[in-house]
């Protein structure tokens, strides 16, 4: 166990780890188990804690903040494909507990990278220029009732242009993180992105729950997911973002009884998808409740696609049961969207309910 006093860590080195776990005993190299760390200060190291591996780890009540960030005293950084520093970095850890921990003002405040079964419970991971909290090629773990705001950065966006977002997140998924619940997290305001499933050229994750999180003032998306199959979106609570639900190139997403208002554009926008279920949600003074669309896309760019006869057609989708009343443009749209279903929606307070444009083969629609 490694249990803190009222001395802090905190020499101004950004180099090491205040608390470092390894294997240990060379040339056989054993696993460390059952290692606690609780009651915990450190400051200005690259990491507060680093668990490189182990089993059965217990990180709480610990207080990992201010260590090594990716911006400069503007805020501006690197436009994100991986960073370094932060309050706790697993690597390779099997079965952890990370509870009631405060990781703030760095680049990630909880990063857990190519490791299983972790819960990480009850922590603030505030004003961290990456991610609040980072799952990276890890599966079948919990991220719960955390409070997760205001990560972000400022960056150089491919046009050249300096702008706010970068790929910042208050909770990120990435790289083949899979059959993970993301669900009861406090992710309030200006996150970049609320929760991303990032997955633009790398292992998609597949079969995640985000359930019952209030999102509140995202940047960009409440929630984002692109490539991956089998995700879903259930009970959120999502407001005062740009889209609230963005998702693309995607098989069977469920998106069902969140309740969505006051977005600057859509409620929920999908693109080249297919086997999406749209059930049950309430959709409430967006610019467009929901929109489905097919658009053409450049194999160049997107490169690690597996080929499509269809080019990625969005189709086969189930718009089911959503009420989706007062928004500004339209209630549903389907643009170039072929054989789907609109069936049993409600709605009220929309200058038009349903518009289809664009090729729309085979789609069975409701109430137009």
């Amino acid at each position: 166990m490694i249990e803190g006093n009222t001395k802090n860590i905190k020499e101004k080195q950004y180099a090491y780890s205040a608390i470092h776990v390894r294997k240990f005993n060379f040339p056989l190299l054993e696993t460390p188990n059952n290692v606690e760390i609780k009651n915990c200060k450190a400051r200005y190291n690259k990491l507060g804690v680093f668990v490189e591996s182990g089993t059965n780890i217990y990180v709480h009540d610990n207080t990992l903040s201010d260590n090594l960030n990716s911006i400069d005293p503007t805020g501006f950084g690197i436009f994100l494909g991986m960073t370094e520093g932060g309050g706790i970095r697993f690597e390779d850890v099997r079965s952890a507990r990370v509870e009631n921990n405060t990781t703030e003002s760095e680049a990630i405040g909880i990063d857990v990278r190519n490791s299983d079964s972790i819960v990480i419970r009850n922590n603030n991971s505030n004003k961290n220029s990456a991610w609040g909290i980072n799952l990276l090629n890890t599966s079948n773990s919990e991220v719960s009732t955390n409070t997760t705001r205001e990560n972000v950065r400022y960056c150089k966006w491919g046009n050249g242009t300096v702008g706010r977002g970068c790929d910042a997140a208050g909770i990120i998924l990435q790289d083949g993180a899979s059959n993970n619940v993301i669900k009861e997290n406090q992710v309030l305001g200006d996150n970049a992105n609320g929760i991303f499933i990032k997955a633009h050229g790398v292992r998609c994750g597949d079969n995640n729950t985000i359930q019952s999180n209030k999102i509140i003032g995202a940047l960009y998306n409440a929630i984002e997911l692109s490539f991956c199959k089998g995700n879903k979106i259930i009970g959120n609570e999502l407001a005062g973002s740009y889209d609230a639900v963005y998702f693309g190139f995607t098989t069977n997403t469920e998106v069902r009884n969140n309740t969505i208002r006051d977005m600057r554009n859509h409620g929920i926008l999908t693109w080249n998808s297919r086997g999406s279920i749209i059930a049950n949600n309430e959709i409430i003074n967006s610019r467009t409740g929901i929109e489905m669309y097919w658009d053409e896309w450049d194999p160049k760019q997107y490169g690690f696609l597996p080929t499509s006869p269809d080019k990625y057609a969005t189709r086969d989708n189930l718009i089911d049961s959503n009420f989706i009343h007062d928004n500004a443009v339209v209630g549903i749209r389907l643009r170039d969207a072929i054989y789907n279903k609109i069936i049993n929606n409600t709605f009220a307070g929309n200058p038009k309910d349903i518009l289809a444009d664009g090729k729309t083969d085979g789609n069975t629609i409701q109430g137009q």
